[in-house]
């Protein structure tokens, strides 16, 4: 379709990962999808970059420094390109909302204007990981993500029902011990809590972990345990 191409040629060399997601199909099975804004969108542009193999690393089992500043820098990046691509589709005569890479909007409950995992997931992606965090098969869960939620029509792909290969790698190396052998038995409380400590730690001051990113490989690689 000639809008899937006009943004794919648009984003190229600048992004890892792009996908086109239908909402109004992501909502059935989400219905609390748009709970947190005021306006719907038929389809959404899901955008992703990679984060270093390099700077993850440098992950032991708490965030550092490097890694604060590779994340800061990650999500500004796909913030700019947000912007950039709300503006193209703008001025093609459309609607559309750049949703930020990572801005939460209440702490209790943690809640965000929308999740784009769950887009990710629907405009394939990825699937859904042990960690509860996107896996995609090349960058399993290394790769940070934003949304342009639109009403410009586009061919959408089919989620990816199961990628994550189970390998079990985030639950050993979860320093919460909130990541479980299914899905399903993430434990979001445990993963805030620690969240909160690494909070603390000198020059991190956000709440960011990345240990389970860093020894995630998705589809890619052996399987062995951690």
């Amino acid at each position: 379709m000639a809008n899937n191409t006009l943004i794919e040629e648009f984003l190229e060399g600048k992004v890892d990962l792009i996908g086109f997601a239908d909402l109004c199909e992501l909502e059935k099975s989400f219905p609390d999808l748009f709970a947190n804004l005021n306006i719907k969108y038929p389809y959404a542009v899901s955008i992703g970059k990679s984060l270093s193999r390099g700077v993850l690393d440098t992950i032991i089992d708490r965030p550092n420094p490097l890694y604060f500043s590779h994340y800061r820098q990650i999500n500004y990046l796909l913030d700019r390109v947000t912007l950039e691509v709300a503006s193209l589709i703008e001025k093609r005569g459309f609607s559309a909302l750049p949703v930020p890479a990572s801005q939460y909007i209440s702490r209790d409950p943690y809640a965000a204007h929308i999740c784009h995992r769950r887009i990710a997931w629907q405009a394939g992606l990825g699937s859904r990981g042990l960690n509860n965090l996107l896996v995609n098969p090349v960058y399993g869960s290394a790769v940070r993500l934003a949304s342009v939620l639109t009403d410009m029509k586009f061919e959408t792909a089919a989620p990816v029902e199961d990628g994550c290969v189970r390998c079990e790698r985030c639950v050993y190396a979860c320093p919460a011990g909130a990541v479980a052998s299914e899905p399903e038995g993430f434990d979001l409380s445990k993963c805030l809590e620690t969240l909160e400590k690494f909070r603390k730690i000198p020059f991190v001051s956000q709440h960011i972990c990345g240990v389970c990113i860093s020894v995630c490989r998705g589809g890619v690689g052996d399987t062995k345990d951690a």
